[in-house]
């Protein structure tokens, strides 16, 4: 992407999400946003389908940089606490950006972010997982799935039920703190993935 490209791509991020604070994103015109960024209505099509797409686009870049902080670059590190520093992360990300979950994902965790969000929490969880083939092995299983089948379950329950816990937290009346969402987000999930770093290291 040329020096220009990434100045309108900026300028559109800083437009969407300043608008996506007060405004929602579903009634945002493509000419809206575009005036707020200083370029034209086909400009910002070159560069995003609507408005809420470009919204998916910028929280993306911000969500990506915090999993290749904590997540991909997190090494060996036990599967617990890269897990906590990540949902940490994310957590202080939404506090920074509340007036746009606020407006966008609303408590009952439906509609575009919650869709985009459970998809990379998904990806997130996939690939803390990777790394630990054995997860699967320590788990309390009845049903004797294999280990794709394990992990991509996994994946998904763990994104859904994250998703649906942030979404609630952001929505109540308590204050706004990390550490308090990620303890609640550990305390609901299952026994066996407390358990996963012994499970790892076998």
């Amino acid at each position: 992407m040329d020096v220009r490209a990434e100045r309108t791509v900026t300028a559109l991020y800083g437009a969407i999400l300043s608008l996506a604070e007060t405004h929602d994103v579903a009634e945002l015109t493509a000419s809206q946003v575009a005036q707020a960024a200083g370029i034209n209505r086909v400009t910002f099509y070159n560069h995003a389908s609507s408005p809420a797409q470009l919204l998916v686009d910028a929280l993306r870049v911000e969500l990506d940089d915090i999993r290749q902080r904590f997540l991909i670059s997190s090494g060996e590190s036990p599967l617990q606490s890269t897990a906590r520093r990540t949902t940490l992360a994310v957590a202080a990300h939404m506090i920074e950006r509340r007036a746009v979950y606020r407006r966008s994902l609303p408590a009952d965790a439906h509609g575009i972010l919650a869709d985009f969000l459970s998809e990379h929490f998904a990806a997130s969880v996939r690939l803390l997982l990777a790394d630990r083939p054995n997860v699967h092995i320590g788990s309390s299983r009845r049903s004797p799935v294999s280990a794709p089948v394990f992990s991509e379950a996994t994946a998904q329950f763990v994104a859904h039920g994250c998703i649906g816990a942030f979404a609630v937290w952001l929505h109540t009346d308590d204050p706004l703190i990390p550490a308090d969402v990620v303890d609640l987000i550990e305390d609901l999930m299952p026994a066996w993935w407390s358990a996963a770093d012994d499970a790892s290291s076998r």
